[in-house]
């Protein structure tokens, strides 16, 4: 092999190597772009979770307090005595 065919061999081999590179490259920026959009929509999907359960402890919460006035004017109807200001209780 003379020196311009080895030159040629050379080059094809290096041009088949760029080619390979930027299919490459092109794949993991598309794996990426796809992976980050991904991310992005979980990031999202967690943050509306975050915010729906607020929500629920914030009507969880209200919900006992009127749960703990009705029994509180169930008592009183019943006539039945304060379990705080007993006796035993103090």
């Amino acid at each position: 092999m003379n020196d311009e065919q080895l030159y040629k061999a050379s080059f094809d081999e290096l041009s088949n190597t760029l080619l390979n590179v930027s299919k490459n490259n092109a794949l993991l920026t598309a794996q990426a772009k796809f992976y980050l959009e991904a991310y992005n929509n979980l990031q999202e999907e967690h943050k509306k979770l975050i915010e729906e359960k607020e929500e629920l402890r914030k009507e969880y919460n209200s919900l006992l307090d009127e749960n703990n006035q009705l029994k509180e004017d169930l008592r009183k109807l019943e006539g039945e005595p304060d379990p705080h200001t007993t006796e035993e209780n103090k």
